[in-house]
């Protein structure tokens, strides 16, 4: 009886040290697998990045290429010789002034300003037709095929242009067919351009259905300084009544379920909101669906909708 005691009491001391390492064990596991969820936690919380839906508005650009049109006078050459230029290309002459000189056997004749003006070399064969009262006057379709040619060299013939004076008083007007999609232009219209990150505004002054598609002449308020010596120019036209609503980055924008939206947090909580992209420019939206101050995710592939997560601004 004594030894069956012993047994049984050796037995039970047996299996409450069995339970008790198996009960420690579950619980380092427990702690393990805490302290894993935690560090996985921390780790999406720095990989998840927020910002603010901003109010603001958005332009949309749209790149067209343009003929310059600018009040220009064209000075020939009264012999066949070199140049010699006085004045260097974009230096402002007053009338009278000299340019340049044609340097032949027999002299070497003064060539001077009939008005005051920019001066360019860059001279194409078109000053006499892309002028403004032409372009007022003409069908737009008479500009569509014009083709400038070379400037002269450092000889030129008798009769050939040597340079032009550029009127940079007179504003520069610009002749473009109008994309198929994107900004919609009539007559008399107020818009923008924009050119090296400058912003010019101009009014339509003439359109034409008969000519080029959408064929558009534009009066800018002022002279274009990169016109000069240019004919052809890319600028970017902007809606005169650009997108209202949320600016976000176009990282937060993703496609789901045949719409686009975007994750937002609130009180800790990731949701999926709806939004309608109204404008997009370089890496920003502007958004309707969101209000000033939103929290808007955007890596949105690290989260889900109904996620519980600390974010990190």
């Amino acid at each position: 009886m004594a030894d069956e005691k012993k047994r049984r009491s050796k037995t039970a001391r047996l299996i409450r040290r069995t339970l008790f390492r198996l009960g420690g064990a579950a619980l380092l596991l427990v702690i393990a697998g805490g302290g894993i969820l935690w560090a996985q936690h921390v780790i999406l919380s720095r990989q998840v990045q927020v910002v603010t839906a901003q109010e603001g508005s958005l332009a949309n650009p749209q790149e067209v290429e343009a003929l310059v049109v600018n009040s220009e006078q064209v000075v020939t050459a009264p012999e066949t010789g070199k140049i010699d230029k006085v004045i260097v290309e974009g230096d402002r002459a007053a009338k009278g002034s000299v340019i340049a000189r044609i340097l032949y056997q027999g002299g070497k004749p003064n060539l001077t300003t009939p008005s005051s003006g920019l001066i360019s070399y860059r001279v194409d064969g078109l000053e006499g037709v892309l002028t403004p009262m032409n372009l007022m006057e003409w069908d737009i379709s008479k500009f569509k095929d014009l083709k400038p040619s070379s400037p002269p060299g450092d000889t030129v013939q008798s009769g050939q242009a040597v340079f032009k004076v550029v009127d940079n008083l007179s504003p520069t007007y610009l002749l473009f067919n109008l994309p198929p999609d994107g900004v919609m232009l009539s007559s008399g219209d107020s818009t923008i351009v924009e050119l090296g990150g400058q912003k010019y505004n101009g009014k339509v002054v003439k359109i034409s259905q008969a000519g080029p598609d959408g064929g558009v002449a534009v009066a800018l308020d002022t002279f274009l300084p990169q016109s000069l010596g240019q004919r052809n120019i890319k600028v970017s036209l902007l809606d005169k009544k650009p997108a209202k609503g949320e600016v976000i980055p176009v990282a937060a924008v993703l496609e789901r379920q045949g719409g686009k939206g975007v994750f937002q947090v609130k009180d800790g909580v990731v949701s999926w909101q709806p939004v309608q992209v109204l404008a997009q420019v370089g890496d920003k939206v502007c958004v309707s669906g969101l209000k000033n101050g939103d929290a808007v995710i955007t890596t949105p592939d690290y989260v889900k909708d109904g996620q519980v997560i600390n974010i990190v601004y």
